[in-house]
C-alpha cells in the first residue's frame, strides 16, 4: 500500500507535469500523435509492450505520456520503462526513475535479472515501453540495420524478446516516432560538463500508433521478424 500511494502522488505530480507539456505540444502541432485510441493502450488485465523505434535520446521522453490522463485514475495504465543504467545514472534522469527499471546490457547477470522482472510485471498486467533494437539506429547502414520500403531504417532486434513475448502472452503495440533527433541529437553537443542535453521541444515530432498484435498468433520460430516488419511497415504508412 506504501508502494501504491507514493507512485500515485509521482503520478500526480511528475506525470501531471509532463503529461500537460505533452498536450500543450500536441495542441501547438509540435507533437503529432497519429491512429491515438484509448482502447489500444488498455491492457486489460493483460500484460502489454509498447515497441517503439529508437534513433535518438528523445523517444523515452514523449512515449509515457501516451498513457496520460488515463494513469491518474488506474494505476493498470502505469507505463515502465528500461532504460540503460549509464543513462538511468545521468542527473537529468532523477524525475522519471520511479517509473524506470534500469539495465546494465552490458552486464549478462543484470540482463537476465531484468527479464525476469521484466516477465514477471507483464504476466501480473503491467505495461512496459521496450526498445527492441540491438543498439541505438544512427541511420547508418550496417549489417544490423533494417529498411522501409521508402527507406527508413532502424536496427534488428536483440532476439531475446522473443522468449520474453512467448512466455507471457502478452500484446504488443507498435509506435513509429519521426523526429527525435531534431528534439535530442544523438551527438551530444551540449557543453562536456553538463549531463543533460536541453530538448529542442519546437522541432516537429511525428508519432505513428499502430494496432494492437496478439502475439500468440505469430509463428513461434518468426516472431521477431515479424514485429520488425510490422515496425518498418507503420514507418512508412499514410494515417
Amino acid at each position: 500500500m506504501k508502494e501504491r500511494i507514493k507512485l500515485l502522488l509521482y503520478l500526480w505530480t511528475i506525470g501531471s507535469l509532463g503529461g500537460v507539456l505533452f498536450w500543450v505540444l500536441r495542441a501547438t502541432r509540435r507533437v503529432k500523435v497519429k491512429g491515438y485510441e484509448k482502447s489500444k493502450f488498455d491492457p486489460k488485465g493483460r500484460g502489454l509492450v509498447l515497441i517503439c523505434n529508437h534513433p535518438s535520446p528523445a523517444e523515452p521522453m514523449f512515449l509515457p505520456f501516451l498513457f496520460f490522463p488515463w494513469y491518474l485514475f488506474s494505476l493498470r495504465f502505469t507505463p515502465y520503462s528500461l532504460p540503460d543504467r549509464q543513462h538511468y545514472n545521468k542527473r537529468g534522469f532523477l524525475p522519471f526513475r520511479k517509473v524506470c527499471m534500469p539495465v546494465d546490457r552490458k552486464n549478462k547477470r543484470d540482463e537476465l535479472k531484468a527479464f525476469e522482472e521484466m516477465e514477471r510485471m507483464l504476466k501480473s498486467g503491467k505495461v512496459l515501453i521496450l526498445h527492441p533494437e540491438k543498439e541505438r539506429n544512427n541511420e547508418e547502414e550496417t549489417e544490423k540495420s533494417r529498411f522501409s520500403d521508402s527507406g527508413k531504417s532502424m536496427r534488428k532486434f536483440r532476439l531475446g524478446i522473443r522468449k520474453l513475448f512467448l512466455r507471457t502472452n502478452c500484446s504488443a503495440l507498435p509506435v513509429w516516432i519521426d523526429g527525435g533527433q531534431g528534439v535530442i541529437p544523438n551527438k551530444n553537443d551540449s557543453p562536456p560538463w553538463s549531463h543533460f542535453q536541453f530538448p529542442r521541444l519546437w522541432r516537429g515530432v511525428i508519432i505513428k500508433i499502430g494496432e494492437p498484435m496478439e502475439l500468440s498468433n505469430f509463428p513461434k520460430n518468426g516472431v521477431v521478424d515479424c514485429l520488425e516488419d510490422i515496425l518498418l511497415g507503420l514507418a512508412d504508412k499514410e494515417m
